[in-house]
């Protein structure tokens, strides 16, 4: 395991969840691209799920997120376990007068090397009480 492929995955994990934020924030979903590897089934089921939430009013912000660890699968495939916190905020249809939630998770995302750059090909969520 390659001390650059951990900081690269860190980095496209860390940019996904800014972006996966933003995406539920402004209903738009093009960017995901940059993260998910289009040609994944992980590709349409956040594209559905972003614009599910969105539809019904409902916001994530992302509060703190923890790399507890990255191991490698094979050469180009590697795991990441990152212990996530969000606020969902649950609004009315007139984007006002929210409900907010904290949810803590741990996500394990499963990401490959396609192009000499890492996508994320799957994951998988582990909600906390």
């Amino acid at each position: 395991m390659y001390q650059q492929d951990v900081e690269e995955i860190k980095y496209t994990i860390s940019e996904y969840l800014a972006e996966f934020t933003q995406a539920i924030y402004y209903g738009s979903t093009s960017s995901l691209g940059y993260y998910i590897d289009e040609n994944s089934a992980l590709y349409q089921e956040q594209v559905d799920f972003i614009t599910n939430l969105y539809e019904n009013y409902i916001e994530e912000e992302i509060l703190d997120y923890e790399f507890k660890d990255v191991k490698s699968l094979d050469k180009d495939t590697y795991e990441a376990v990152v212990k996530e916190s969000y606020a969902i905020y649950y609004y009315d249809e007139y984007w006002s007068d929210p409900t907010e939630e904290t949810v803590n998770q741990t996500t394990t995302y499963t990401l490959k090397r396609i192009d000499d750059s890492f996508y994320i090909v799957d994951l998988k969520v582990a909600t906390e009480d």
